[in-house]
């Protein structure tokens, strides 16, 4: 039996909006683009308000990068089951550039070498992509038995990290196509890397999150844990504090919580989401975050808790 007219209307009306899965500040800090099934939007930081919509082709949009120089978008996506791209688009113009093959299923992630020539690509078909920005031909690994959900460039050691649905992350040399090493400590799918900006002492430090409610930090070019922690809530998303203080985890539970990479200690940040919290990005300040997730919430979340 179908609905009349004007009742169908209210409920197309009421319909959630579909989930924010991706944030990227923009190379000035003065705008965020974020991605979603609606699409990809560029939102003032004062209201986050959209204020100009990117017409991208992608069915699924899943992931943004700006490119090292701040003059490229990279946008992965695709349709899941079906194809993956990633999209360049010029920044601050918004012309489409390229647009990059990457396999029969959804694009997760995207990450960019140091001098913005490359990209790895993270595929759903269980493929890791390495990718000239300006497009052709790809390499492609298949270092995974499950779909690749994340990709880290590490560009003082030319090496990509990649994560996967396999419970692993994978240490790679682009250049070679061989895995110098393989961090299997996660007991469940590895959803999202984040290295650590600024200069510390010691190697270079990258945090894992995991459907196992760890966040992890490693050393990967020696292949060391050096601690964890187990959340209340699965993390799904990461992002560092601008200086490299604490690591931001978005949960399921609509939660932010900040760890010291140092101490482990775990601080709780308000306000949250309702329902999952997808993805998180670090102002250029380090004031606050936006945290994003279901029904196409945004929130500014202050960091005053922590020390950054």
């Amino acid at each position: 039996m179908s609905l009349p007219p004007s009742i169908a209307i209210v409920l197309l009306a009421a319909a959630p909006a579909p989930p924010i899965v991706a944030l990227a500040i923009t190379p000035d800090g003065a705008q965020v683009v974020t991605a979603s099934q609606a699409g990809v939007q560029i939102r003032s930081l004062a209201d986050l308000k959209t204020k100009q919509s990117l017409a991208t082709e992608l069915v699924q949009p899943s992931d943004l990068a700006f490119s090292p120089d701040g003059k490229l978008l990279a946008i992965a996506g695709g349709s899941p089951t079906e194809q993956g791209r990633v999209e360049i688009w010029a920044w601050p113009v918004l012309t489409l550039k390229a647009t990059l093959p990457a396999g029969a299923d959804l694009a997760y992630r995207v990450a960019w070498n140091a001098d913005g020539s490359q990209l790895a690509i993270a595929g759903g078909d269980r493929k890791l992509r390495i990718a000239p920005a300006g497009g052709g031909e790809s390499n492609t690994y298949e270092c995974h038995s499950a779909a690749v959900l994340a990709a880290a460039w590490l560009p003082a050691d030319n090496l990509v990290l990649s994560a996967g649905g396999d419970q692993s992350i994978r240490v790679l040399e682009p250049a070679t196509g061989n895995i110098r090493r393989s961090l299997d400590n996660h007991t469940a799918a590895v959803r999202d890397l984040a290295i650590r900006p600024g200069q510390h002492d010691g190697p270079v430090m990258v945090a894992s999150c995991g459907a196992d409610r760890t966040v992890r930090f490693w050393q990967p070019t020696i292949g060391r844990l050096v601690r964890f922690v187990r959340l209340p809530s699965p993390p799904t998303a990461l992002a560092w504090t601008p200086s490299g203080s604490h690591v931001l985890a978005a949960c399921e539970d609509g939660r932010l919580r900040a760890i010291d990479p140092q101490t482990i200690e775990v601080v709780e940040l308000a306000p949250g989401l309702e329902g999952f919290a997808y993805a998180v990005a670090a102002l250029p300040d380090g004031s606050s975050a936006i945290l994003a997730g279901a029904a196409g919430q945004l929130r500014i979340v202050p960091l005053d808790a922590i020390k950054r």
